[in-house]
């Protein structure tokens, strides 16, 4: 199939991704396959997920969509010359941030309104806090994972409505970080809350930061990797409530979450070991000046006050040798 312009149209919608457009173009067209239509189109990749990745020439998809250009690029996760950095909507996200293998959907959003939003794309986006339920990511009729081959955004492969699944309600208490990732990102009304110098954090910074947080407030002892979110108890949106914990009334809040890994218990070296790696984390060479300059201040202060005695000599070892890196010693 190869075609300059399709017969019939989709309008992009606010929020939406590359993947999900092009299923609905497919939808509209009544091409069963949405991989048909990128192909014609001009992707050279072999999946939906790849060409959000990209980069490639999205000209051809312009003119067969009739769709400019950048509200086509605004839809990619591409990168941005930056570092490792990809688009994200109209921000930025590191790539460990984006799980894209499946779908994940809210059954009640696709009812409101039917198109994929691109913060269900998100690792920690599990659960929807405008209805308060869990995301779906396997249909309850065929019991296979969700999947981006499917040419109908409200239907499974096998034909059954997602809207119409069975979801499971999620505690309002759980879903605070969620809700501050929504409203940072202009999602559905919500209102961008924060205060003192959280707030002046850029949404990829936030993220970071409320993911590092409540990994390591959960208890983990290793360094964080995506991999390792199936293999916890915690629903990935779990770390985003601790992390939103430890940030909400900055710097207090954030020293009782030091106050926390540092305590003693049944295996305190476990506590020491974490408070070291949250310093690691926070002073590697890739971390921005903005997070360095709000997280290296209140971990020294707070060895200095000091605390469990291994946990002071392993923050003491790592801040020591690390330290604040300016600009000008990392030769920007």
């Amino acid at each position: 199939m190869s075609v300059s312009r399709l017969p019939l149209r989709v309008a992009p919608i606010k929020g939406e991704t590359l993947p999900g457009f092009t299923i609905r173009l497919a939808e509209r067209n009544g091409v069963s396959s949405p991989q048909t239509i990128a192909k014609s189109l001009g992707s050279p990749y072999s999946t939906l997920q790849a060409a959000a990745l990209g980069p490639f020439d999205l000209q051809p998809v312009s003119d067969g969509a009739d769709v400019p250009i950048e509200t086509l690029a605004s839809m990619t996760y591409w990168p941005t010359g930056h570092g490792n950095e990809l688009r994200f909507l109209e921000t930025t996200v590191d790539p460990e941030m984006l799980s894209l293998k499946h779908r994940k959907a809210c059954p009640s959003c696709l009812s409101e309104k039917p198109f994929h939003r691109a913060v269900w794309d998100l690792q920690l986006v599990t659960a929807c806090p405008v209805h308060q339920v869990r995301l779906i990511s396997t249909c309850q009729e065929c019991g296979r994972r969700l999947r981006w081959q499917s040419a109908s955004i409200t239907n499974c492969l096998c034909g059954a409505d997602l809207r119409r699944a069975s979801t499971e309600p999620v505690p309002s208490l759980e879903l605070d970080g969620l809700s501050l990732i929504y409203a940072v990102l202009g999602l559905n009304g919500l209102e961008d809350k924060r205060t003192g110098p959280v707030a002046d954090l850029d949404f990829k910074d936030l993220l970071a930061l409320m993911l590092h947080l409540g990994w390591f407030g959960s208890g983990a002892r290793k360094r964080f990797a995506p991999v390792l979110l199936s293999r916890r108890d915690l629903a990935p949106h779990q770390y985003l409530q601790i992390g939103f914990m430890a940030c909400q009334d900055w710097p207090t809040s954030f020293s009782h979450y030091l106050e926390a890994l540092c305590e003693r218990s049944t295996a305190p070296y476990w506590r020491a070991t974490r408070l070291r790696l949250l310093a690691e984390w926070v002073t590697a060479p890739e971390r921005s000046e903005a997070l360095r300059s709000l997280v290296f201040p209140r971990l020294r202060e707070f060895m200095n006050r000091g605390c469990d005695p291994r946990a002071e000599y392993h923050l003491h070892r790592t801040l020591s040798v690390a330290g604040p890196q300016s600009s000008h010693s990392r030769g920007d």
